[in-house]
């Protein structure tokens, strides 16, 4: 009863609410009539404010305007129906033709519109906003008045309160008339004015203010009202651009990163800012700098500022701003067809011009002509005359030089005698000697290489290379090739192909630009004015970047290695030019002429067809805080100061930075009194130890040595294992030594010290060597996280059979080349559990694989490599990632790791295999399990090494082959045969020799005898069946044994023929090695004699013996190499 008593209580104000709200939603026809007529007759008083603009009403049919007595002045108006004009066609109509039409004006010109119960249309939300959007002026222009007469004040200003209204109306202010309160016989005008800079909450010397202004004022006055009002308000954008948060977002703490005061007040500060951020997130903070101190958090930005990038003007474009930075000069650089002045006839004639000697020919012609008339002699002693003067021969000392007349009656003529010294005075000496004055500097300049082109597209069929982040990208902006290519291509099309045939610029490369079109419309979808997903780049599926060789323009990266081959294809000096900004091709040329193959690149600068402004794109803001600090930072020269310092402090990484570059190296050593390459190779030559200890003489000396020293030796980090090892004396330590870096074990703190030198040698590490076991390998893992080691190229992990393996996560080893995972030994493991940690932990190496597979050139999965006997089963792991680049593959671990179905895919450029088991699991992967699949042959592999007989035995079958072009083959572990099972009876060595036979390009061959205790005369006997008639030029014969390094025992009698009758076999082969045999000093001498009695040429033999005794023959130790030819 209670609750119906309060419902009772609340229902005449429920109901007064809901009357209200009819009220306001549905009035009666009548009192919009009224409401209109109100309108109709107030207008033109609401007009008089805005007599100086050219002034547009939207209105529905019903509105009659005119019929009040009241006149006003005002400038063109023009009435629209809503539902007919709100098309970009009206827009240009009315701006070319009214806006520009001719009228004294008093005051500013402006531009009103009046919006008359926009309500009735239900217009409020996406339909005004694409009425205001396609308005008849662009929001570029200043002095925009958008007047609202309505009836739902509140519904227009929530429409205008939205974010993304402010941020695309530009330099348009908006003001709303109520029309509910118009009153017929009042002459005050109300107006609301809309702040688009409303502050709630007061900041720290800023005062709040409100969202809307109400104006009271005379029509004559309102408008200097609205104006002043709004250039007041205006002032309130300073607050309204990116803040702290803007960084924050980028990883940049601005707050964190000068909290210290002694920074603050420094310029450290901003050298620190410069190795945190980009070029252009440096410039806008410091244009933002004043507003950082100001807690905005609770403010959210309306405007923004984006990086500085390239300006295209194109046709149709007015709605933002362009504010030009710099004219940024193209440049390239390139060595095809260079010319220089040391040509002998250039040299010759290169002290005076074309003109000089046009000129000076013609004077001799004139003088010779004279004295052949003259002297009434042939014209050859014309020509020896002046020849003879010019060339400062003695040849007018004879008297009958001067004579004239005929043979009887000769006298001297005195014009002869002045034309003579004319022609010596000016031309025998003061021309001759400024002639060799001339030459003699011109041999004094250093030879000078010029480029026979000025622009890239002098040439046909130039192949342009161009970085990515030519035209203003971030670094990091597109990190997926489908979009990084995308981007630069249609940065191509926009910024210098013609998109439609208004834009076409007639110019002597204008086929050029046609063709380049063409490739570019195809691969881009571009039909109609637009871009659809029918090309290349329509569908990231069908991206395939081979398919762009045909684009003259291709984009490049600088990196480490050089992977997008810049100068490879540079030094072909072929039709290919590298296009950069002038000071980058700058740097480039002196270090791509820094070249021991004495090729010349030639860079030209301002290349006439790639021109590029940068600036920043504005969207226009009324008194724009940020544009009048750039235009005062721009005029006053203290952005380009800053991007000096900025460059200073944080050189862009270009190819002489990833080289270690920094001064031209050829021509310093080529001024050593001494041959740096026999000097290299001196220290080549020397052992380690007599390398540490090598006298300093000068400091060439020491940089030999040490690179020499870095090359051969691994640095271990127990050297800096001491906690107090301080930076400094880490950096006194030669870093040509500290490229390949050793941690293996954990000692000390070495987790500390570990990031401690890779922060300082980040750049230097080339290999690292690393155990699981080591304290380390988490700091690693966060270093490579963070691509800490960016040139790292080689990296070997070492697993031991107690410790897990750790998950790797996501690492970024873009350059390694080499990777190496090899374990310990498990001999010493109790009851096998060494065996099943580790394998059990097997598949978390393929997450890493997976991530280094692109580049990956060798890859060792080296688990053990001694004999087991205990087997166990276990899961395969199957590596099926691609590997494009791979060329060797040493897998010790064929039971394990699955890949041979995979080969013919994912390992395109395999060269070298080797293929062992790992021996702890029953199930070994073999190619009996697949004998009834079809043979899918591996065509690259050159050289192969087998662990598992039965593999080599049922792969040597017949058209069995899948490696059918193998030149150097190793067959290992080659066991009795109780080990053998099945393959027992044709698992022996005469069998596995004469399957030999099968492998047709067989040069190389590598037995690997292991297990029991092999003798040599079985050996030899075995090796009868060997055909060494089939093209084979090396046979190699080693021992392999878990407890002795030399396992096949010497047993031949001392009357014995067998070794010498194989050696005569042997005699097409081009060497014979003979490795891990304890020999008996009776075979050598038989040896020995033996080749002393031939004298026929026969192959270079080498024995490597070992040391034993036994109850018949003393075994001495020795390691004898016999190279004769015997």
């Amino acid at each position: 009863m209670a609750s119906f008593a309060v419902i009772l209580l609340f229902l005449p104000i429920f109901q007064i609410f809901f009357a209200i709200d009819n009220a306001t939603t549905e009035k009666p026809k009548q009192s919009d009539k009224v409401i209109l007529d109100l309108i109709e007759a107030k207008l033109t008083e609401y007009l008089y404010p805005f007599e100086n603009c050219t002034t547009v009403i939207f209105t529905e049919n019903d509105l009659i305007w005119g019929s009040s007595n009241k006149k006003a002045k005002s400038g063109p108006v023009v009435l629209l129906d809503y539902k007919s004009h709100r098309y970009p066609p009206t827009r240009f109509l009315i701006y070319d033709r009214i806006t520009l039409h001719r009228y004294r004006n008093v005051g500013p010109h402006c531009w009103a519109t009046f919006l008359i119960l926009p309500e009735r249309l239900h217009m409020f939300g996406i339909t005004i906003f694409n009425l205001i959007g396609i308005s008849l002026v662009y929001p570029i222009y200043p002095l925009q008045y958008f007047i609202f007469f309505t009836t739902k004040p509140n519904n227009a200003k929530g429409y205008l309160r939205h974010n993304y209204v402010r941020k695309n109306f530009g330099l348009r202010e908006f003001l709303i008339v109520d029309t509910t309160k118009l009153e017929e016989y009042e002459t005050v005008l109300r107006i609301a004015y809309h702040n688009f800079y409303h502050i709630k909450r007061p900041l720290v010397g800023v005062e709040p203010t409100e969202e809307w202004y109400t104006i009271e004022c005379q029509p004559d006055n309102c408008f200097h009202e609205i104006v002043l009002l709004g250039k007041n308000l205006s002032r309130l954008n300073k607050y309204f651009w990116p803040n702290n948060a803007r960084f924050i977002k980028d990883g940049l703490n601005t707050d964190d990163l000068f909290a210290l005061k002694n920074l603050y007040q420094s310029h450290h500060r901003y050298r620190l800012l410069a190795n945190l951020t980009s070029l252009s997130q440096f410039l806008i903070y410091l244009i933002l700098e004043d507003l950082l101190t100001y807690d905005l958090s609770e403010l959210t930005p309306i405007h923004a500022i984006y990086p500085v990038q390239r300006i295209t003007w194109r046709r149709g474009q007015r709605a933002v701003r362009y504010l030009v930075y710099d004219s940024q000069p193209f440049s390239f650089v390139s060595c095809y067809q260079t010319i220089s002045n040391s040509a002998m006839l250039t040299s010759l004639s290169s002290p005076f011009d074309w003109a000089t000697w046009t000129c000076l020919l013609i004077s001799c012609g004139m003088v010779v002509l004279i004295l052949t008339v003259v002297l009434r002699r042939v014209i050859s002693d014309g020509i020896y005359l002046v020849v003879g003067i010019t060339m400062e021969n003695s040849v007018i000392a004879s008297q009958s030089t001067y004579e004239i007349g005929s043979s009887d009656k000769k006298y001297r003529s005195v014009g002869l005698y002045m034309i003579l010294a004319v022609w010596t005075i000016f031309v025998g000496t003061v021309l001759t000697n400024w002639y060799k004055t001339c030459f003699t500097m011109e041999m004094i300049v250093p030879t000078i290489y010029r480029s026979p082109w000025e622009t890239v597209f002098d040439v046909d069929g130039i192949r342009i290379l161009m970085p990515f982040k030519l035209f203003g990208l971030d670094d990091n902006s597109q990190q997926v090739e489908f979009f990084r290519y995308m981007i630069f291509y249609r940065i191509i099309l926009v910024a210098f192909v013609p998109l439609d045939a208004h834009d076409y610029f007639l110019t002597k490369y204008n086929n050029t630009v046609i063709a380049l079109a063409k490739t570019l419309y195809h691969h881009l979808g571009y039909r109609n004015f637009t871009f659809s997903r029918e090309g290349m780049f329509g569908d990231p599926a069908r991206f395939n970047k081979s398919l762009l060789k045909d684009v003259p323009i291709q984009p490049v990266d600088y990196d480490a290695f050089d992977s997008y081959g810049i100068v490879k294809a540079l030094s072909t000096c072929g039709k290919v030019a590298l296009v950069d900004s002038k000071e980058n091709i700058a740097a480039i040329t002196n270090f791509l002429n820094d070249n021991q193959e004495k090729i010349t690149y030639v860079s030209v600068d301002g290349d006439s067809f790639f021109e590029n402004t940068r600036g920043w794109v504005l969207r226009p803001v009324k008194n724009s805080y940020v544009e009048k600090r750039m235009k005062a930072m721009i005029s006053s020269g203290i952005l380009k100061h800053l991007e000096f310092l900025y460059k200073l402090w944080k050189p862009e990484k270009l190819l002489n930075h990833y080289a270690n570059w920094t001064h031209p190296k050829i021509e310093a050593v080529s001024r050593l009194d001494w041959n740096s390459k026999i000097l290299s190779n001196i220290f080549s030559h020397l052992d380690i130890h007599r390398i540490q200890a090598f006298r300093t003489v000068s400091s060439t000396w020491n940089s030999i040595g040490a690179a020499e020293l870095g090359t051969r030796k691994i640095f271990s980090m127990r050297l800096f294992s001491q906690s107090s090892t301080t930076a400094d004396e880490i950096q006194k330590v030669n870093p040509a030594l500290l490229k390949r870096i050793c941690v293996q074990y954990a000692y000390g703190d070495s987790e500390v010290q570990f990031q401690k030198v890779v922060s300082i040698l980040v750049r230097q590490i080339r290999e690292l060597r690393l155990c699981l076991d080591s304290l380390s390998w988490p700091s690693l893992l966060e270093i490579l996280s963070a691509n800490g080691l960016p040139n790292l190229v080689k990296m070997a992990i070492k697993i031991c059979f107690d410790k897990p393996i750790p998950d790797v996560g996501v690492v970024c080893l873009r350059n390694l080349k080499v990777l190496e995972v090899s374990g310990s030994s498990f001999e010493n493991a109790k009851n096998n559990l060494g065996f099943r940690e580790i394998t059990d932990n097997l598949p978390q190496l393929c997450p890493l694989l997976t991530q280094v597979s692109t580049t990956l050139e060798k890859l060792c999965l080296g688990i053990n490599t001694s004999p087991v006997n205990v087997f166990r089963t276990h899961p395969r792991v199957e590596l099926s990632s691609s590997f494009p680049k791979l060329k060797y593959f040493k897998n010790l671990a064929s039971d394990v790791f699955e890949f041979v179905q995979f080969l013919p895919e994912n390992f395109p450029c395999l060269v070298s295999l080797s293929m062992d088991p790992f021996d702890i699991t029953g199930e070994h992967i073999s190619w009996d399990d697949r004998q009834d699949q079809p043979i899918r042959r591996i065509e690259g592999v050159k050289n192969l090494q087998i662990g598992n007989i039965r593999d080599f035995l049922i792969i040597s079958q017949p058209n069995a082959n899948p490696f059918p072009n193998v030149t150097h083959l190793t067959i290992n572990n080659i066991q009795e045969a109780e080990y053998m099972g099945n393959f027992a009876e044709t698992a022996n060595l005469p069998n596995v020799l004469r399957m030999c036979a099968t492998w047709k390009y067989l040069t190389h061959l590598e037995i690997v005898i292991g297990g029991g205790d092999p003798r040599l005369s079985q050996i030899l006997e075995a090796l009868e069946s060997l055909d060494v008639d089939t093209g084979l030029s090396e046979l190699r014969i080693t021992s392999l044994s878990s407890k002795f390094p030399k396992a096949i025992f010497d047993d031949l009698p001392s009357d014995d023929e067998k070794l010498t009758d194989f050696i005569t076999k042997c005699s097409p082969l081009n060497r014979l090695i003979f490795q891990g045999v304890w020999w008996m000093a009776e075979s050598v001498i038989r040896v020995t004699e033996f080749f002393a009695r031939r004298g026929s040429p026969h192959s270079a033999v080498n024995f490597e013996g070992g040391y034993g005794f036994s109850k018949k023959a003393t075994f001495e130790k020795f390691n004898i190499t016999l190279m004769e030819n015997f």
